[in-house]
């Protein structure tokens, strides 16, 4: 990803397709679906802001085996003070 493109905050949807590493009609059917967010001022070209990708791709965030095993712990314990 180029330096202009690492520092923007609001992309277009080919800097959006671009950052998420998909194909730029990939990414309107996500905006057609309602999957991601997306701004239209002028009625034709599609902005997003770089906050709301980032939020996306770390919603499908999957936690670590470690992470996991905190877990199961930390769920036991609640479990132990009922």
């Amino acid at each position: 990803m180029g330096q202009v493109l690492a520092s923007k905050r609001i992309l277009t949807a080919e800097e959006g397709a671009q950052f998420l590493d998909i194909a730029v009609s990939y990414l309107y059917k996500l905006t057609s679906a309602g999957v991601l967010p997306y701004s239209k001022p002028a009625g034709k070209k599609i902005y997003f802001l770089r906050e709301d990708l980032e939020r996306w791709v770390m919603g499908a965030r999957m936690p670590g085996a470690a992470e996991r095993k905190e877990a199961a712990a930390e769920y036991l314990e609640r479990k132990k003070r009922k």
